[in-house]
């Protein structure tokens, strides 16, 4: 730099005795000389803090290949060492990349979001530990808070077994809290109630004043104690849980019946006008689910009703599978339910078509079936009336 700080001295004195032009000529000169030698030194420098060490550590994290996960590859992002940088520098970083590769094996950033990945949750079933028929916890003290405030809203019983599948599912369910868990238990089951109520008022045949009404598979109560409130509605309930007949009679005060695990077993105390089976038949298995049809249909006055749902082509997207995915029967079982003290070979997770729930019940009846309803409780469930003639 200091031959050029001289050259630009000496000229400085000789420039006044040239002619313009010399002048001009001069300075243009002196100006590419002086400008080209601070670009040689600018680019002299350039490379250093391209170079580095923050480049060559910011390579591995850029190193996708070792994500478990092909979604996490749209939000990390894909190559660092495309940035508009010289050749050889690029060489230089990929060398060092290369190396650094074993170094940057504690990059436990992609195994952060693999923890999150996209659990299938089409139908949340929590896991109780608890042996549901013989439970060891009691509802705490915030949990009767809750029932009390959700029972009166919806003026029924605020008593809860602690054994109430339904109930610790909705009270641990991941997108509700507590006490919304609560709220809902006790509002769903007084829509479900509402619901048989208008079914039940559309059929015509049936003595307006009142109406043996059978609920069966009614569990701890979470329907029952909202179909109580209709005076029309003379309620009894049948479960395969000892201590939710107990509950039922004993806390909400409705006569109750213990089931059996066999249909041919099922011992009624007398016929009823209508069966109800909310959730029965979603989860039985092929061997059970006509007999099952048949065993309730034999319960019922003539002129009577067995009213029921099923696990229909909407509840396909619950198990994440497709219509097109079912058997070419149409009856599709999975061995698991919430219920852990119940035999998964006869108590667990079905769908089925209506060509196949069809030809039970003709099968096993040969009753006509009077309604109908695709996907019409909880948005999934198929409804099915079945009428018992004269």
């Amino acid at each position: 730099m200091q031959a050029a700080t001289g050259s630009h001295g000496a000229p400085d004195q000789g420039v006044e005795s040239q002619d313009p032009q010399q002048k001009r000529t001069g300075l243009r000169r002196l100006f590419s000389k002086v400008v080209g030698e601070r670009t040689v030194a600018r680019d002299e420098v350039k490379p250093k803090p391209v170079a580095a060490a923050p480049l060559a550590t910011s390579a591995p994290a850029a190193v996708v290949e070792a994500q478990p996960v092909p979604e996490l590859a749209q939000t990390l992002p894909v190559p660092a060492v495309e940035t508009p940088v010289e050749a050889p520098v690029v060489a230089k970083v990929a060398r060092v990349a290369a190396v650094a590769k074993p170094a940057a094996a504690p990059a436990p950033a992609p195994a952060a979001p693999v923890a999150i990945v996209r659990t299938p949750e089409p139908e949340p079933q929590p896991d109780l530990d608890a042996n549901l028929s013989e439970p060891t916890v009691e509802l705490t003290k915030t949990q009767r808070a809750f029932n009390r405030e959700a029972a009166a809203e919806e003026d029924v019983l605020p008593d809860v077994h602690p054994g109430d599948s339904v109930y610790q599912a909705a009270c641990t369910h991941p997108m509700l809290t507590e006490e919304q868990g609560i709220q809902y238990y006790f509002s769903d089951g007084a829509r479900s109630a509402k619901q048989l109520v208008e079914i039940v008022r559309g059929l015509p045949d049936l003595d307006p004043r009142s109406v043996d009404l059978l609920e069966f598979a009614s569990g701890y109560g979470r329907v029952s104690r909202h179909l109580k409130k209709y005076p029309r509605i003379k309620l009894s309930c049948c479960d395969i849980h000892e201590p939710a007949t107990t509950f039922l009679q004993d806390a909400l005060g409705v006569r109750s019946v213990l089931s059996d695990s066999l249909p041919e077993a099922l011992v009624v105390p007398q016929s009823y006008d209508i069966v109800f089976a909310l959730g029965f038949f979603t989860q039985m298995p092929k061997a059970s689910f006509g007999r099952w049809i048949r065993a309730l249909y034999d319960t019922l006055n003539a002129p009577g009703y067995l009213i029921f749902t099923t696990h229909g082509l909407k509840s396909c997207a619950h198990q994440g599978m497709t219509p097109a995915e079912l058997p070419a029967d149409g009856f599709w079982y999975r061995g698991a339910s919430e219920e852990h003290d119940l035999d998964p070979a006869e108590y667990g997770t079905s769908i089925t078509t209506p060509d196949f729930v069809i030809g039970e019940i003709f099968r096993q009846t040969a009753a006509p079936i009077v309604e109908y309803r695709h996907g019409y409780w909880s948005g999934h469930q198929d409804l099915w009336v079945v009428k018992r003639q004269d």
